[in-house]
């Protein structure tokens, strides 16, 4: 439903102000002088009703629909940094056309994260384009919507047509901002016709360094006569992110050198759902997938394909992709050749894998103690290619392990119980894994870890058992291994970490104890031997993660009890602030709450 506003006939600049900016926080550009007639330059009518919009601490800007659109002869920059407080802006573009007559980005929208008005919160954008098109006419145009350093920002339903020499839509890590991450987005449900880049996610610093964490990609299609083109340019780190529906270049002819998915980094726990680019058919003009210099190496981080059609995919590349559906084209582009998927091996009863730090062999079949594999990596990625049909798989464990273990997506697993890494009371998993867990269970994954031993020897951000939306259950005999810059258990992006009715034993120190933001949630109703340990901070929640402890303790631990923030929440189901381990007293901060 539209959003009345009050034109200048109708009352005082001062009531209509009062009203549209104070009581709707919705900012009508018409107002500002506008004219949307597709020829008159509104970007002093745009720029205007967003310099009230920072004054007001956050609102709507909203461009109401017009036949002929708006016209803007300059980028229009959004910036939340702008403006203190919580407060966000959503940009509504009612299915207009857009006719940026610039060389520069039709939005251009920054996030100064840890600026003075922001210092770490995630102040969201949001474009709602409901169907808008974004159409340059200027050949040199950098792109349509580049988003630069932003936590928790959405597009969706819009058009980007012509920026044949540019991207429709950018990721930017600039490292500008003390930034090093554009996480946590959502975009859905975009086109892009005759542009250069369909969605570029571009970084200026290491690719191991530049965090596209937790981000959503829904139906975002592609088309259009441009030489060269990618339709998905992605650079950087990519963890936990979905990519829906993804592909284009369908059935398209009249271009030459084209990619629908440019792989240049680092993909761990990333899932493509139902991709699909024109590999079919003798019209083909596209590469469905290309692997660039910075692509990952490692065997755990490779990213998975589900329910794919009509990918055509050389055979020497078939190595770096985890496939899983029915149609795999293998050979080049435009053969038309497709070869059925691999049937998954449905079990019919429970089974084990071992896997043999010092005797196993990843050329083993892991299913005997004299056949283990080598590696945890190597069992994790047999059995994602399994349906467990409601059975349970046991992976046995000996030996010391210097890997990343990433838990993989499953099918017919019908609960965490059912997938359990056993150490055997004496294994132990050590990684330098810095951004990321020794142990990382991503969204749609869940599973018991028992009898084993974590620790993270990473430089920054080091994790001992990192879930990412997923679900971990802790059985007995876990322990906790030092993690030198980081936590020993993370819970991030709705993921839950459960921990009730065991001991979990600490051996050694790190950052903090246990983190739940964004979501995250964990549960401690179990004993925490700690022995001697020094934290900075025990337990911190922050934006919105949980933390529940009601259990005992053991040991002497020396930091901060507690830190809940940004409505992190803390419940001891006490109220007691002296009750968390600790030496120093907790705190809490916008918006955070202990109990």
């Amino acid at each position: 439903m539209t959003q009345p506003s009050i034109s200048n006939g109708q009352l005082g600049s001062s009531v209509r102000t009062l009203l549209n900016n104070t009581i709707k926080r919705w900012f009508n550009v018409l107002d500002y002088g506008a004219v949307g007639d597709g020829t008159t330059d509104d970007y002093a009518a745009v720029a205007a009703a967003l310099a009230d919009i920072y004054t007001n601490k956050g609102g709507t800007l909203v461009f109401p629909y017009k036949t002929a659109g708006y016209k803007l002869g300059t980028a229009v920059s959004v910036d939340v940094g702008q403006f203190s407080g919580n407060g966000g802006i959503t940009i509504e573009l009612n299915g207009n056309k857009i006719a940026p007559s610039h060389a520069g980005w039709c939005f251009d929208v920054a996030t100064n994260f840890f600026g003075a008005n922001n210092s770490g919160n995630t102040k969201p954008v949001i474009i709602n384009g409901g169907g808008a098109m974004i159409q340059t006419s200027n050949s040199a145009a950098s792109g349509g919507v580049r988003f630069s350093d932003c936590v928790r920002f959405v597009a969706r339903d819009l058009n980007f047509v012509g920026y044949n020499a540019g991207d429709g839509l950018q990721l930017f890590i600039s490292t500008t901002n003390q930034s090093t991450w554009c996480e946590f987005g959502l975009l859905s449900n975009i086109n892009f016709y005759a542009c250069l880049n369909g969605l570029y996610c571009k970084t200026n610093t290491a690719v191991a360094a530049s965090s596209f964490l937790g981000c959503q990609y829904e139906m975002l299609t592609g088309n259009g006569t441009v030489n060269n083109a990618k339709l998905f340019n992605l650079e950087g780190a990519h963890t936990n992110s979905v990519f829906i529906s993804c592909g284009g270049f369908y059935n398209q002819s009249g271009a030459t050198g084209n990619n629908g998915f440019y792989l240049n980094g680092k993909f761990q726990g990333c899932t493509f759902t139902s991709p699909w680019i024109d590999s079919a058919g003798t019209q083909s003009v596209a590469t469905d997938i290309v692997f660039g210099a910075n692509y990952t190496a490692s065997a755990s981080q490779f990213p998975t394909l589900v329910n794919t059609t009509w990918i055509s995919l050389p055979a020497a590349w078939q190595s770096k992709l985890y496939v899983i559906g029915p149609y795999l084209t293998i050979g080049t582009a435009g053969s038309g050749t497709v070869m059925t998927g691999q049937a998954r091996e449905v079990l019919a009863a429970d089974r084990t894998y071992y896997v043999n730090s010092s005797t196993g062999s990843n050329s083993n079949n892991g299913l005997t103690s004299g056949s283990a594999f080598l590696t945890i990596a190597k069992a994790m990625s047999v059995i994602g290619t399994l349906d467990f049909n409601g059975f349970g798989i046991t992976v046995s464990c000996s030996g010391s392990f210097s890997e990343q273990v990433t838990i993989p997506v499953t099918t017919g697993q019908t609960s965490a119980a059912k997938l359990v890494l056993d150490g055997g009371g004496t294994a132990t998993i050590t990684s330098a894994t810095s951004s990321g867990g020794t142990i990382e269970c991503p969204k749609g994954t869940q599973f018991t870890i028992q009898n084993i031993t974590t620790t993270n020897t990473g430089a920054t951000a080091a994790r001992g058992i990192s879930v990412r939306g997923g679900r971990v259950v802790i059985g007995s005999g876990l322990t906790l291994g030092a993690v030198a810059n980081g936590c020993q258990l993370f819970a991030n992006a709705g993921g839950f970490i459960d921990c009730s009715g065991q001991t979990i034993t600490v051996t050694g120190n790190a950052t903090q104890f246990a983190i739940a933001s964004f979501g995250g949630y964990i549960s401690f109703f179990c004993t925490l031997a700690f022995g001697t340990r020094t934290y900075t901070t025990t337990f911190q929640a922050s934006d919105a993660g949980q933390i529940e402890v009601n259990g005992t303790f053991t040991g002497t631990v020396t930091g901060s009890r507690y830190s809940a923030t940004m409505g992190g929440i803390i419940e001891t189901y006490t109220g007691n602030t002296s009750y968390l381990p600790g030496s120093t007293a907790g705190s809490t901060a916008t918006g955070g709450q202990y109990g």
